[in-house]
């Protein structure tokens, strides 16, 4: 947080001020739950990108797919809901807005696998990959830091 008071949240002094005028705790928290639901959301695409590639009969891809894959892709879409509101209103990070964009990306890909079968397998690794490390720097290192600083 600037020196100045809370006109910006964790670190990220060069941009505009906050919408709501939150404790550094309370924007620590956003930021928080904001890293998470990008993290379980990856997670879940890596869970739900292993299990398809995995040789099953047919009657465990059934189960599987309607017992664990169905509600954890759900679960998914929330948490890139919940992500998606925290960055837009509370959070004013570069990163969190980069992950919001390609989660768009990944949703309008994942629904309308518009293009190639390659295209959506490069959009799917490549936010499964970002969307686990990004939230997994977050958490290890740059929060870490900004605890440090207060």
């Amino acid at each position: 947080m600037s020196a100045a008071g809370n006109d910006s949240c964790i670190g990220v002094d060069d941009h505009p001020p906050m919408p709501v005028n939150i404790s550094a705790n309370d924007c620590l928290r956003t930021c928080d739950l904001a890293y998470g639901a990008y993290l379980f959301s990856g997670l879940v695409v890596v869970l739900v990108a292993v299990i398809s590639i995995l040789p099953v009969g047919s009657n465990m891809a059934g189960g599987v797919g309607f017992l664990l894959l169905i509600p954890l892709s759900v679960m998914g879409l929330l948490m890139i809901s919940i992500a998606l509101w925290k960055t837009v209103v509370l959070a004013n990070q570069p990163v969190l807005w980069g992950l919001a964009l390609l989660s768009l990306l990944f949703v309008i890909e994942a629904v309308t696998e518009f293009g190639p079968p390659a295209l959506y397998n490069a959009v799917t690794v490549f936010y499964s990959l970002v969307a686990v490390l990004l939230p997994l720097n977050w958490f290890v290192i740059v929060r870490k830091k900004y605890q440090s600083q207060q």
